[in-house]
């Protein structure tokens, strides 16, 4: 009944833990900063990497995601869309 699911083997034997006050943001826009928290590889290949990073925005201004890969956001505040 389907496929087995198969899973790479282990890539960190220790939990990673982000501290993000401890990480400086830059800015990307006049309006937007960001800071980057990890980049991870999450398979072998060019396009193995995963991102993760935070974005701070001014009130009223958007952030558009690139479609390469998928992408998972979040919002402290309402208005994400």
């Amino acid at each position: 009944m389907g496929r087995k699911c198969v899973t790479a083997e282990e890539g960190y034997t220790e939990p990673i833990l982000l501290h993000p006050k401890a990480l400086k943001s830059y800015s990307v826009s006049d309006s937007n900063r960001m800071k980057q928290l990890g980049h991870f590889f999450d398979h072998i290949g060019p396009e193995a990497n995963v991102r993760i990073s935070m974005v701070e925005l001014a009130d009223g201004v958007a952030f558009v995601t690139k479609e390469e890969r998928a992408q998972i956001s979040w919002t402290v505040d309402d208005g994400l869309v």
